[in-house]
């Protein structure tokens, strides 16, 4: 939805998560609890707007329908009859539109150029996903279990996930090795350009991952290195990890932020920054030194 801090938002840059209510206006790089969002668009204090949703349906004299939820499927029923693969030869496609798909992941670097994939990605010229370019999460048998579609023109939201009644973006994390270091990132795309670089990096689907997620780093004997955007989002979910990574007793996290001078991790890729020197420079220590030397207070 347009931002509620800034005006003439057309790019709709505020994103609210229906699930856990988190919000984050990446316009006016601000982000908070679903209380704090009632606060803001009803011009009320805090503990108002937080009484006001813990009270409102208490008080309410309509029946409550109760909903009950299916558990999400494990495997994707989608139809991909449409989708065009994308590699690092689509450059002599016929199709004009697949062309532009190139071009776009050519120009952000997003492929592997040292070892050449078959059907790294893919272009939807039809359904759902019409005009989008797809993002695969595949299985070493190559099996798609999950993937993100891209906008390649105008259309809106710039990213769609598939249906969560059949596998929710909170349990997937994008392929990555086992039994060595994993550097945590938002999206695929920035994972991607880790990888590319040498990095063994995945996705959590956002800043803010799930115990699943986590649970499953832990269990393919996985250290974590946050690799999150310098933003609000990325601060909170990192302290989230923290408190994760203790609860489940594993070993202690590193931080290594994304270069000052860029958005994210594609495109310092894209500007061809050496992905790899910075990562071993700057990877730390997630602890109180870091805390303190970079003006983060504990929770």
């Amino acid at each position: 939805m347009p931002s509620i801090f800034v005006n003439d938002d057309w790019k709709k840059k505020l994103s609210i998560n229906i699930s856990t209510g988190m919000w984050q206006d990446f316009k006016a790089h601000k982000a908070g609890n679903f209380a704090q969002f009632v606060a803001q668009v009803e011009d009320i204090p805090y503990k108002r707007a937080e009484s006001k949703i813990l009270f409102e349906t208490m008080l309410d004299d309509h029946p409550t329908v109760q909903h009950t939820q299916e558990p999400a499927k494990s495997s994707l029923d989608v139809d991909t009859s449409s989708w065009i693969p994308i590699d690092i030869h689509s450059c002599y496609s016929k199709n004009e539109s697949v062309q532009l798909a190139w071009k776009y992941l050519w120009d952000r670097k997003l492929f592997n150029t040292e070892d050449a994939e078959d059907e790294p990605f893919y272009f939807a010229t039809d359904g759902d996903y019409k005009n989008r370019i797809i993002i695969p999460f595949k299985k070493p048998n190559g099996k798609i279990y999950f993937f993100q579609a891209r906008a390649l023109f105008d259309e809106f939201p710039k990213y769609l996930n598939p249906d969560s009644t059949q596998v929710r973006a909170s349990t997937v994390l994008y392929p990555f090795k086992s039994d060595e270091p994993v550097y945590l990132c938002e999206g695929p795309l920035d994972a991607i350009s880790l990888q590319n670089a040498g990095i063994n990096a995945t996705a959590t689907m956002g800043s803010s991952p799930s115990r699943t997620q986590i649970e499953t780093i832990k269990d393919m004997n996985c250290s974590i290195v946050i690799a999150y955007d310098n933003d609000v989002a990325g601060n909170m979910g990192t302290e989230k990890i923290e408190r994760m990574r203790k609860d489940l007793m594993m070993p202690a996290i590193k931080i290594c932020p994304v270069p000052s001078r860029y958005k994210d991790w594609n495109d310092a890729a894209a500007d061809n920054f050496d992905l790899k020197r910075y990562i071993h420079q700057t990877t730390q220590d997630y602890d109180i030194e870091y805390l303190i030397n970079t003006h983060i207070e504990p929770r």
